[in-house]
């Protein structure tokens, strides 16, 4: 029993040696994107800036893209819960609210030009930065499906059209004209501008097939 106590002891540290490693390297792997970009990104440059072998960096991933992304995604951190307001407007303005913060007041807000670098640069990564991306986007597929059920959004509306046109204006503020993302009643606005085009885009098919009908 004792021999037992004495080796359940001996392989606690090295788990936990093993997982600060790992968190070393991540948030290593962090400030290097954001300093540097993907481009210079290298396991050798990595083990070197962390003072560790490559075998190790190796043991935990098994490319560039795979630590890149791993950092990205413990920046972001878990998915938010989904909002439960009762109305599909109010949902997509928290959805959008937590997305211009992030963007704006968060550290991975910063490592999104390396990110869309990296998507460039590395197929294996573009993958692996969309399925990340869509996973978020989730969100609000299912804040429009809700509005649907309820009757706020018609049953034939185009979800990827409509949360196109709500995160278009946000990313172009942020890459191009480098205008703020908090200036108050925006989120509203194009929230407001995304429903309103999927409910009138209803409305004018309506017509027209009530005008096209033989009669």
């Amino acid at each position: 029993m004792a021999k037992k106590a004495k080796q359940k002891g001996t392989r606690a540290p090295k788990r936990g040696q093993l997982a600060r490693t790992r968190l070393v390297i991540l948030d290593t792997t962090a400030d290097m994107l954001a300093s540097s970009g993907y481009s210079s990104l290298t396991v050798e440059g990595i083990a070197a800036k962390c003072g560790v072998a490559r075998s190790t960096i190796y043991r935990h991933w098994e490319s560039v893209a795979d630590i890149a992304m791993e950092a990205f995604l413990r920046i972001i951190g878990p998915a938010p819960p989904i909002p439960q307001t009762g109305n599909v407007r109010t949902d997509l303005v928290v959805n959008y609210r937590r997305l211009v913060d992030g963007l704006a007041n968060s550290r991975w807000g910063e490592l999104l030009p390396s990110m869309l670098e990296a998507s460039i640069q590395d197929k294996v990564f573009a993958q692996l930065l969309y399925k990340a991306f869509d996973s978020r986007r989730e969100l609000g597929r299912q804040s429009l499906l809700k509005g649907v059920d309820r009757g706020d959004l018609p049953a034939e509306t185009n979800f990827e059209w409509l949360l196109d046109s709500i995160t278009g204006p946000i990313y172009h503020r942020l890459f191009f004209t480098n205008r703020p993302l908090d200036e108050p009643g925006m989120i509203e606005y194009w929230v407001n501008s995304a429903v309103d085009g999927a409910v009138n885009l209803r409305r004018e098919s309506s017509v027209k097939g009530k005008a096209a009908a033989p009669g």
